[in-house]
């Protein structure tokens, strides 16, 4: 319970009170005249509001999080029985384009660094793709195409190949959209996607030392299944 007592203070007297909660001297007249200490009452107010402004902050965060950790995907959300559970979030499509901008900006920096490994590299344009395909902010495509021509990537060729494949998938997707089809931004992607298995086909055959050792490539690390597998996409698309 709050309670007050007659308090001497810097020139304050015996009817003055000090509020031991809040430190806060006021007159006696006011005890009279009101429920309870207002200076107190506005406290817990604010306290209330921080309160709250805190676990919109935290659940803001939580959300963001779980937004991340899903690729931007309600999909792959839902797929993994957690869509539900955002939903409750109540995230704005705004905020989530916010998210998405911050999301691939991440990606290609990380890219653009050039210190991820080859794998590393594929998953994150595989990610960044995934978003370009459901948010449809397609100039995001020519920072890509960018950083995968920074000189500091050092990609093999399968790689190269299994970018080219991610890209060309991506642009086939969007051009089912009936208002994208014909974009010059998706014709620049499939453009920069044949060059680059043209390129792959031009020279020597680079694998990582990663894929050659991972057992379930095997076959498809093979020069003979790589220059196959680059041939059967440049007809197809061509």
């Amino acid at each position: 319970m709050v309670t007050h007592k007659p308090h001497n203070h810097d020139g304050y007297g015996e009817n003055n009170y000090h509020h031991e909660d809040c430190n806060f001297q006021f007159s006696k007249v006011d005890i009279l005249s009101k429920k309870g200490c207002s200076y107190c009452s506005l406290l817990r107010g604010t306290e209330n509001i921080i309160r709250g402004i805190n676990i919109m902050k935290n659940d803001l965060a939580l959300a963001k999080e779980m937004f991340f950790y899903y690729g931007c995907s309600h999909f792959f959300m839902a797929h993994e029985g957690d869509y539900e559970k955002y939903k409750k979030f109540n995230i704005s499509k705004e905020q989530e384009i916010q998210w998405v901008s911050e999301f691939q900006n991440n990606l290609l920096k990380a890219i653009n660094e050039g210190k991820e490994d080859n794998e590393s590299v594929e998953m994150k344009v595989s990610s960044l793709c995934s978003t370009l395909r459901t948010f449809k902010n397609l100039d995001i495509a020519y920072q890509l195409m960018d950083a995968l021509n920074n000189p500091r990537l050092k990609l093999d060729s399968f790689s190269k190949m299994v970018i080219s494949e991610i890209i060309l998938e991506t642009v086939r997707s969007l051009n089912r959209d009936k208002n994208l089809s014909g974009n010059i931004i998706l014709a620049d992607m499939k453009k920069f996607a044949l060059n680059m298995l043209k390129s792959v086909a031009d020279n020597p055959i680079i694998v990582d030392p990663a894929y050659l050792n991972a057992g379930y490539l095997k076959d498809e690390v093979k020069e003979g299944s790589i220059i196959d597998r680059i041939q059967g996409t440049l007809k197809e698309w061509s």
